[in-house]
């Protein structure tokens, strides 16, 4: 397997980050008297800070400063990891045992920016694991744009048709198939939209289910 690839997402695939997330941007929105409703929150999932901050502009009609508002959600984001280190998802580390003794190359892009990435991954022995890391802040375009993606593939040499995408979210697996890849979706709390759906190559509810879908491949 020394010609594939699997490039992971990072929150919602393999920590449990999304209920954080959710948390953080409610009190983003206390604080400054802005109602952040559920729809844009689950709209935010997969994106970048990049991205976010046009969503906002898009869907809020609030008389506040965005920046302001995500520097806000960042703040008791951060606060929340320190207060409630985020779970692994099971089926994580079975997945890179297996993915190391096959020979698969291995990434990890995440639309969280690169100061982010250390608290969250902190004592778990994630990083070391993966052979490139690429975060959203080195790219010019967030998913659902395939910039993360091509960029991951360009650093494992792998073209990007010989590349799998484990995402959770919707933009993850638009943005893999825009990419030319394999997206295989792993849904988190909120399973994405039929049409994205459609996009992925397989389905699973767990990292579990991946093993013996790829073990076909040999």
């Amino acid at each position: 397997m020394k010609n594939l690839a699997v490039i992971f997402d990072l929150d919602g695939l393999i920590l449990e980050t999304e209920s954080l997330a959710r948390k953080a941007w409610v009190l983003a929105g206390q604080d400054l008297g802005v109602s952040v409703p559920e729809q844009v929150v689950q709209a935010m999932v997969g994106r970048t800070i990049h991205s976010i901050r046009s969503l906002l502009e898009e869907m809020l009609d609030a008389d506040v400063s965005y920046d302001a508002l995500l520097a806000r959600s960042d703040h008791h984001y951060h606060r929340l990891i320190e207060i409630e280190a985020p779970v692994i998802k099971p089926g994580f580390f079975e997945l890179l045992d297996f993915l190391d003794d096959q020979g698969f190359s291995l990434a990890l892009a995440t639309s969280s920016r690169r100061h982010q990435l250390e608290p969250k991954t902190r004592g778990t022995g994630i990083q070391g694991r993966f052979r490139q890391i690429i975060c959203g802040d080195q790219v010019e375009q967030g998913k659902p744009a395939p910039d993360i993606f091509l960029a991951a593939a360009h650093l494992l040499e792998m073209p990007p048709a010989r590349c799998f995408v484990l995402e959770d979210s919707g933009p993850g697996i638009e943005a893999a198939h825009r990419a030319g890849m394999r997206p295989l979706l792993v849904p988190d709390h909120v399973r994405p939209a039929e049409e994205l759906v459609a996009l992925a190559e397989a389905e699973f509810q767990t990292l579990h289910e991946v093993i013996p879908f790829l073990e076909s491949l040999a």
